[in-house]
């Protein structure tokens, strides 16, 4: 019949059947392979900048560019125990290191310093002029140890003596005879010289 003829015809009829288009692969993120360590090394810089002293920076001859503030004080002591004095006399030349003279330098609070004033991030403090590091000296410990490895150059000093002579019914003075030995000033002198020149002698 005309109706199951209509209803074949429509049975028959397959659905038109598109391709569509594949979606596009992602691409790798490759940006964030370079991305990373570079933001990484971004963060070390600044905060290295932010702890290490400028460069060309140095404090009594001993540069402590590049350094920590605790860095930079270690190296400053290591200058001064490696800092020997040499002195000539009748005797011929002796050897006395710094540590035996007692020497010391405040080398914390000048590294502290030298950071708060010339931070690697600051570029215009970059390449300062030298600080300069005084040594001290115990005048004890550096007087016995002078006198020890000189002792040519030492002579007590003698008191001056009130003596009564019975005879004249008068005192007599013996005037005091004065010592002699090392000026101290002369021995912290040469160590801060060597110290600025850098040299260890």
């Amino acid at each position: 019949t005309a109706v199951d003829a209509e209803t074949a015809a429509i049975g028959d009829e397959t659905p038109p059947v598109e391709w569509a288009a594949a979606e596009p692969s992602r691409k790798p993120r490759r940006w964030l392979w370079w991305a990373i360590p570079t933001g990484v090394v971004v963060a070390g810089l600044t905060t290295a900048s932010l702890i290490l002293i400028a460069p060309g920076t140095s404090i009594g001859g001993v540069p402590v560019g590049f350094h920590t503030a605790g860095a930079a004080a270690g190296a400053i002591e290591d200058r001064l125990a490696a800092t020997t004095l040499v002195i000539s006399g009748p005797d011929g030349e002796a050897q006395v290191s710094a540590a035996d003279l007692g020497a010391s330098v405040n080398a914390r609070t000048l590294a502290d310093s030298a950071h708060a004033a010339h931070p690697m991030w600051n570029i215009g403090s970059w390449n300062s002029e030298p600080q300069q590091a005084l040594v001290s000296l115990d005048p004890e410990v550096a007087t016995a140890a002078l006198k020890a490895a000189a002792p040519s150059l030492y002579t007590d000093p003698v008191d001056a003596v009130l003596a009564f002579t019975a005879e004249s019914g008068t005192y007599v003075v013996t005037p005091a005879v004065p010592g002699t030995g090392i000026d101290l000033d002369t021995v912290r002198a040469a160590l801060n010289e060597a110290f600025a020149a850098g040299t260890t002698t």
